[in-house]
């Protein structure tokens, strides 16, 4: 689907380009809700970020997510990220260091319903809420933004949605062939 940047950047990563994200606002939408309204008991959600703002708080990486109401988000806090799922108001979350001005791995899996975050490879947590199915939303997918004036602070590169479940060993694939 096609997306429209907002004050994102294209900067240097590595071996290629990563969005750079200013957190005043700057944010990527999808336009077409209906391709992103995935639902079911099956999703991965995958990106790369690396946080500028350590301190800021519920900053969305990606996702649809909005206050409880359905679909799905990875986002920061200031100590940490976090996997939502609107069938589930607590997904898993996890402690990370935000300030270590690192990239960062993240990939949240709903399979059968049941929610697991990893981060740089390694499973951190996982909500069984076996037989849940993910509720749709009729918010746009965004990068970089949750909600309405919750801009992300840092750069985030290879967002990828799929409507099947990750296994663990593809993870720890994509995590040490992509690693920076």
């Amino acid at each position: 689907p096609q997306a429209s940047v907002q004050g994102a950047e294209h900067v240097k990563a590595g071996s290629g380009y990563a969005l750079s994200f200013d957190g005043d606002g700057d944010y990527v939408r999808v336009a077409d809700v209906k391709a992103m309204n995935i639902t079911g008991a099956n999703l991965a959600l995958e990106c790369w970020f690396k946080i500028d703002d350590p301190k800021a708080t519920w900053r969305g990486l990606m996702g649809n997510y909005h206050s409880g109401t359905g679909g799905y988000m990875l986002a920061y806090t200031s100590d940490g990220v976090v996997f939502y799922n609107g069938a589930i108001p607590d997904g898993p979350g996890c402690s990370i260091d935000t300030g270590d001005g690192r990239w960062h791995h993240a990939v949240g899996v709903v399979d059968n319903g049941a929610m697991s975050l990893y981060i740089d490879g390694v499973k951190q947590g996982t909500s069984a809420f076996t037989g849940q199915q993910i509720k749709p939303s009729t918010y746009y997918f965004e990068i970089g933004r949750y909600g309405f004036g919750k801009a992300f602070s840092g750069q985030i590169d290879d967002v990828t949605v799929y409507d099947t479940p990750l296994t663990y060993a593809q993870i720890v694939n994509r995590y040490r062939k992509g690693k920076r």
